[in-house]
């Protein structure tokens, strides 16, 4: 069962990243990236939903996490776990997350949870805008 402060961390992430802000570099949080990656192996879908939140504030001291959550994205029973491991692949940014496109593709017409959807499409924005499945979408002369 997911506590409040678990829809809470996740509606203010996704708020950053809906809203066009973000967090700059600057900011980045020193995070234990090793007992992250340790919470992600979890059985428990919230305390790997918390990992996620936490590799998300690190920005791009996240970066040794990348091929976790890309996992994490593919596999993962729980949408909002899947939901926030891609929101934390985003927040690493483009240079660092690129190696996850091939994931966003694979996954992209697998994904049934509309938010990971979403959260796909805005990976694919970030990493491939060109090849992007809403491209050019809203767009119009």
């Amino acid at each position: 069962m997911k506590t409040i402060s678990h829809w809470f961390a996740l509606g203010a992430a996704l708020c950053l990243l809906g809203c066009g802000g973000g967090i700059p570099e600057e900011v980045a949080a020193d995070i234990d990236v090793s007992a992250l990656l340790e919470q992600l192996k979890s059985a428990d879908a919230a305390t790997r939903l918390t990992a996620c939140v936490s590799l998300s504030e690190g920005l791009h001291n996240a970066a040794p996490a990348l091929d976790p959550l890309i996992e994490v994205m593919r596999s993962d029973k729980d949408p909002s776990v899947r939901e926030m491991a891609g929101y934390a692949i985003y927040q690493m940014g483009e240079e660092i997350g690129k190696p996850a496109m091939a994931m966003v593709k694979e996954r992209y017409d697998k994904e049934r949870a509309q938010g990971v959807r979403s959260m796909l499409i805005n990976l694919w924005n970030q990493l491939e805008p060109e090849t992007s499945p809403v491209a050019g979408v809203g767009n119009r002369p």
